[in-house]
């Protein structure tokens, strides 16, 4: 490793360290940045789309199916700065206190399959 990518890793290392700390206080309601980014309620209808928290991370996808405690999800992938469909399907159930909120459907970007979710921008800045 090089003197000036170190210099970049210690120059970054509390922004990046601040924002993971202010993402964290979001997802524990805690005073944050993101106190002005609200998702619409919830609406538990096959096909819509959502925002859910998985092991500290947010990401957006589908509900396939759901029942009174669970959701199935098609979850999308990080790609960059943009978001895409798995090639295989990434379904999992979660409990409904991991879907923080609807959100518009993904818009598709690119020809390649890159979609933009305006929703999460803010949080991967």
């Amino acid at each position: 490793m090089t003197t000036l990518q170190m210099i970049s890793i210690f120059k970054n290392w509390p922004t990046k360290k601040k924002k993971e700390n202010q993402f964290m206080n979001f997802l524990e309601g805690k005073t944050s940045q993101y106190n002005d980014v609200h998702f619409a309620k919830v609406v538990r209808e096959v096909g819509r789309f959502i925002v859910f928290s998985y092991e500290g991370q947010l990401y957006p996808g589908e509900i396939v199916a759901f029942d009174d405690k669970t959701v199935t999800i098609n979850s999308m992938q990080r790609s960059l700065k943009m978001w895409k469909w798995p090639s295989k399907r990434d379904e999992l159930t979660y409990p409904w206190s991991d879907v923080l909120g609807s959100i518009q459907p993904p818009k598709q970007v690119s020809k390649r399959g890159a979609f933009s979710v305006p929703e999460l921008t803010s949080f991967f800045d």
